[in-house]
């Protein structure tokens, strides 16, 4: 018997297996069973979660707007924010680094779970793969197979370095993937020249601020806007075209200027809509069962400044009489 190289428990390897369940965790996840009534039954994500989060925060970006000036065609896989690829390329290394070091010390041969070799003959398993000839290993399948190899990586004297590195690059995965201080304020309107057909193109970047900053730069052309001149450009578009009631309160948010939703909602109901939005995309004066709703952003604003003033004035008076 021996102690644990992580937390000293009485073991026969280099990690007790309570260490190793919880590396197993750290890779692949586990689902959390309800102990209580009340406590939910959910899953506790892995690191191969959070890769495909830091794939999609790296490069999906969400198309807006409705301008008759169209954006380069080079930028759309332009990364908001690099950092989500970088570290989905040093979790992709940290795993490359740990399956070479099992395959060589423990002379086991890496093999994606549930696969065959390209040469296999016969039928496959129901939900097994033949991997290609000029395959390469993914970090999903990396980390599930050493998910598999546990007793193998227990058995590594630096074991207990696997699981402080998967601590931290969750943590940093955590943190990229969830921002909610990263405000998004429109897109770079740089001349970019012009189409085949002679329609302007911008540079069309999504252009992102935290929150506090006055300033902000576009990645791609290195043009700097100012956060208050990109929220007078959203709220002068806001204002050519009716939207839903939750779009208003979007566009204000990104503005500076929402109430409380609760607030927002409550005067959104002595708002009259400019127009209705249809099932079958049209948009009329004319309103019929199961159609939306379509307001005008200065509107709104006016029905929320007016509750807002009256509930100064009503304030004022109580101070008056007291």
């Amino acid at each position: 018997m021996t102690e644990c190289t992580r937390c000293g428990e009485r073991c026969e390897l280099f990690l007790c297996w309570n260490c190793g369940k919880a590396i197993r965790r750290l890779l692949v996840g586990q689902k959390v069973s309800r102990r209580k009534a009340t406590e939910a039954q959910g899953e506790e994500p892995g690191i191969i979660w959070y890769l495909d989060r830091l794939m999609e925060s790296a490069y999906l970006q969400t198309r807006m707007g409705s301008s008759s000036v169209r954006t380069a065609p080079d930028s759309m896989p332009l990364l908001p924010d690099s950092r989500a690829s970088k570290l989905r390329h040093k979790i992709h290394a940290e795993l490359t680094s740990w399956v070479k070091q099992i395959t060589e010390g423990c002379r086991i041969r890496f093999l994606p779970l549930d696969s065959v070799e390209p040469d296999f003959i016969g039928p496959l398993r129901p939900g097994w793969r033949r991997i290609p000839a000029d395959y390469t290993a993914t970090s999903a399948d990396m980390a599930r197979w050493l998910a598999h190899n546990l007793l193998a990586i227990m058995s590594e004297e630096n074991a207990a370095e696997l699981y402080d590195e998967l601590v931290a690059l969750t943590r940093k995965a955590h943190k990229a993937i969830d921002r909610p201080e990263l405000q998004l304020f429109g897109e770079c309107s740089k001349s970019m020249g012009e189409s085949d057909e002679g329609v302007p193109l911008a540079c069309g970047v999504k252009l992102y601020a935290e929150k506090g900053e006055t300033v902000v730069a576009c990645p791609r052309c290195r043009s700097t806007y100012g956060v208050d001149e990109l929220r007078d450009d959203m709220r002068a578009r806001a204002r050519d075209q009716p939207m839903t009631g939750a779009d208003v309160l979007r566009m204000m948010k990104l503005a500076g200027e929402a109430p409380a939703s609760a607030t927002f909602y409550k005067v959104l109901g002595r708002v009259a809509p400019r127009s209705y939005l249809h099932a079958d995309g049209q948009r009329n004066q004319t309103w019929t069962p199961g159609c939306k709703k379509l307001y005008a952003y200065d509107d709104v604003m006016a029905k929320v400044n007016e509750g807002e003033n009256s509930t100064h004035r009503r304030r004022e008076r109580r101070r008056a009489s007291a």
